[in-house]
């Protein structure tokens, strides 16, 4: 678990988290939406929130990798978890820091009595999709969107 010396670290990777997904097809979109536009002060104080876990991944006592859940409230009175990051830098994708980190959220949401655990992968994220497909996760609803301005027709489609 993350805790109050972790927030420099866990800023800059929910930086480097965002700058990556911003590159990717509907990334700028999604940014200007969706995104927390201060993921990393809201980290911060979901350090003391019991509605949130946040984690932090390390290799050779370097952290790496950072996870976070909240739990939010559905209308029929259950709850689902919700990923609101789960970076791990390149280079250290093929060592499973990420799965640590994921089976952390994981059995947190569980444990929360969440019904359900959602994450976010962009389209062309192949390598993201097959990551939550190995922990039994899949496709629950697909965003159909239309650029009409061109904003994101310079971004990585892979």
């Amino acid at each position: 678990m993350a805790h109050g010396g972790d927030v420099v670290e866990l800023a800059r990777l929910a930086s480097a988290c965002r700058a990556e997904l911003e590159t990717r097809r509907g990334g700028q979109l999604w940014s200007a939406y969706e995104a927390d536009p201060d993921l990393g002060a809201t980290l911060a104080r979901a350090l003391d929130d019991p509605t949130w876990r946040v984690v932090v991944g390390t290799w050779c006592d370097v952290t790496v990798a950072a996870g976070a859940v909240h739990a939010v409230g559905l209308r029929d009175g259950s709850t689902i978890g919700i990923v609101e990051l789960l970076y791990v830098e390149d280079g250290f994708r093929e060592v499973a820091v990420g799965e640590v980190v994921m089976d952390d959220l994981l059995d947190w949401a569980r444990g929360a009595g969440c019904r359900a655990l959602d994450a976010l992968a962009l389209p062309g994220m192949r390598e993201t999709k097959n990551f939550f497909e190995r922990f039994g996760m899949k496709a629950r609803a697909l965003r159909i969107s239309i650029d009409l301005d061109g904003a994101d027709d310079d971004v990585d489609p892979a």
